[in-house]
């Protein structure tokens, strides 16, 4: 019994490294290749008159394709934008949650006298519906810019 279970494992084994061989191609299984596909074609023997003229002169040349156009001059890169101040950025934060909580009639005439880009980093931290109260207050030229402004567009 012992004799049959080493004969078993040992037939397991070679039968899943066969296996495992075919599966990645060392082994190779499956349908054969045509066999004009298998042999390979035998150099042709070069004539006498083949040797003496160049190849240049034996087939005419084609037209070259035109040249692309050159390119561009490349731009500069971009300066790297500037990083905010943290203090800035916690007063204008903190302005923004201000003027939020304020109702919009009394806002709106407020933020008319403050610059597009402090009203514009604002308005970014405020609530969507406070932000459309306030731009409907605001003039049609303003409130167009600001939406630009806010849309990343300018």
């Amino acid at each position: 019994m012992r004799i049959l279970l080493i004969l078993v494992v040992v037939i397991a084994v070679l039968g899943g490294a066969a296996f495992g061989l075919i599966r990645y191609g060392v082994i190779p299984l499956g349908k054969k290749k045509p066999p004009a596909a298998q042999t390979v074609a035998a150099p042709k023997k070069e004539t006498e008159e083949a040797k003496a003229e160049p190849p240049s002169a034996a087939a005419p040349e084609k037209p070259s394709a035109p040249l692309p156009p050159p390119a561009a001059p490349a731009r500069p890169p971009a300066p790297a934008p500037e990083r905010p101040d943290p203090e800035q950025e916690r007063k204008i934060a903190r302005l923004a949650s201000i003027y939020e909580q304020m109702p919009a009639e009394e806002a709106a005439p407020i933020l008319e006298k403050l610059p597009d880009p402090l009203v514009e980093k604002m308005l970014m931290r405020m609530d969507e519906q406070q932000v459309s109260r306030l731009l409907m207050r605001f003039g049609p030229e303003r409130a167009a810019r600001l939406t630009r402004a806010l849309a990343g567009s300018r």
